[in-house]
């Protein structure tokens, strides 16, 4: 006969078990993101007419010095999921 190998799941712990699932996969979308004032490294370095990471760089400082907030966020491009970062000030 078959051991029986773990506990099964109550209904409340395995619909909050899907939730967290649904929630860690969950995609974000960009254009919400950018209503609400976030802008992406590449975004930030074209509009300081600066090229390649150094949109990140001088993001990540502004988040050390307190200027920017920052917001890691999953997004679609070509048909697979991204971390993006994302920034805004803090007002």
């Amino acid at each position: 006969m078959r051991k029986k190998k773990g506990e099964s799941l109550a209904s409340p712990d395995l619909n909050k078990a899907w939730s967290a699932f649904f929630e860690d996969v969950a995609v974000t979308d960009p254009a919400e993101l950018k209503k609400q004032g976030w802008m992406t490294n590449a975004e930030i370095a074209e509009q300081s007419k600066l090229e390649g990471e150094a949109g990140r760089q001088i993001a990540d400082i502004a988040v050390r010095r307190g200027v920017l907030e920052k917001k890691v966020a999953k997004v679609l491009i070509k048909g697979r999921r991204w971390n993006v970062n994302f920034y805004r000030p803090i007002t």
